[in-house]
């Protein structure tokens, strides 16, 4: 699949290194082609082997070849997650950049929501943005630096049918950078209204 023609340098990402969660279907898939396309390396995950092997054989190119590597890692467990990000940084030094974009929802009423559906939804897109977050910068931006983008949805203003994933999300979107920028305001988002 050709990568549409892209508004930036082409070598813009070359010699970085980047891990996308989710990065096999989807915006994931998108965001790593166009990183691809810009001349990054590039290491996806997700939890089936089977959606990593069809994205990496549709990405690899003889401009992308050996700048894109698959690893199954299911974000919501934190041994795999660690696991995962040492790989990457075993092989490569350093990580870059982060993209994180593995999550999944479903529609549903509140009142009809079960606990474990609730649950299933918060795991995969609060706590394993939070927990690879966490890996990517202990084993890498915190001496390298680096820049950590989590993909999420508006949530500011509800989300009819989606109490799980708006809960999920407003805890994404409130997540502390784990080196703030003192110039930054603390709510990007401020209401005026009282």
């Amino acid at each position: 699949m050709p990568s549409p023609a892209s508004v930036f340098r082409s070598d813009l990402f070359a010699g970085k290194t980047a891990i996308v969660t989710g990065g096999g279907t989807g915006i994931g898939f998108q965001i790593t082609r166009e990183l691809l396309a810009l001349g990054c390396e590039v290491f996806i995950c997700s939890r089936k082997k089977a959606k990593l092997d069809e994205a990496v054989a549709t990405l690899t190119t003889a401009a992308c070849a050996g700048r894109i590597h698959a690893l199954v890692c299911n974000v919501r467990n934190e041994q795999e997650v660690c696991a995962f990000v040492e790989a990457v940084v075993a092989k490569k030094g350093r990580i870059d950049h982060l993209v994180n974009c593995a999550g999944g929802q479903f529609i549903s009423d509140a009142d009809s929501l079960s606990a474990k559906g609730f649950k299933a939804v918060v795991e995969l897109n609060l706590i394993g943005t939070f927990l690879m977050s966490r890996e990517v910068f202990a084993q890498s931006m915190r001496e390298h630096g680096g820049s950590i983008v989590s993909v999420t949805m508006v949530t500011h203003n509800g989300l009819p049918r989606m109490a799980h994933s708006g809960a999920a999300r407003a805890g994404v979107d409130t997540h502390p950078n784990p080196r703030p920028n003192p110039n930054s305001s603390p709510n990007p988002n401020p209401d005026p209204k009282p």
